[in-house]
């Protein structure tokens, strides 16, 4: 299942305001999604990674729960 860009938010060119973090709210429900549902889930969602700067971060979830970036 493919959702659209940062489907969690709407699109945004401030996705600072509304970045997650890695693992956050968005992250759980495609988690969820894909292995309930047994498919594979991806969807991209403003995430602030490590360094401080908020990333459009593409993530596919497998169904088995095996987490791409």
């Amino acid at each position: 299942m493919v959702l659209s860009e940062m489907f969690s938010t709407g699109f945004t060119m401030n996705s600072l305001n509304c970045a997650e973090p890695l693992e956050g709210p968005s992250f759980h429900f495609l988690s969820e999604a894909a292995t309930n549902h047994q498919v594979g889930v991806v969807g991209s969602i403003p995430t602030r990674w490590e360094d401080g700067i908020a990333y459009n971060t593409l993530t596919l979830v497998a169904p088995d729960g095996q987490v791409h970036r």
